[in-house]
């Protein structure tokens, strides 16, 4: 895993709240108050805000599917039984 990658899986656990507290209690609000607004510039105002606040949450969902993902197959490469070294082929 290379510096880069290791300073952003500590940034994503550590800021995992906004995207399992906050962001979720946002969407609540905002969708309460779509149900109240009349007011045609507003609605898309709050359409907008909400749509990119259910972008950021997929984007924060797939990118701690890809840190499993490298997290699994780094265990998977790393010993064998007999504690030497062994790679998965690609296929």
């Amino acid at each position: 895993v290379e510096q880069g990658d290791q300073v952003h899986a500590r940034a994503r656990k550590n800021y995992s709240f906004v995207f399992d507290d906050l962001i979720p209690e946002e969407e609540r609000k905002i969708k309460a108050s779509l149900k109240k607004v009349k007011a045609e510039s507003s609605r898309q105002r709050l359409q907008k805000k909400l749509k990119r606040l259910q972008g950021q949450v997929e984007q924060h969902k797939s990118e701690k599917r890809k840190d499993e993902r490298k997290r699994e197959m780094r265990t998977k490469t790393s010993t064998g039984k007999n504690g030497k070294k062994f790679f998965l082929k690609r296929s």
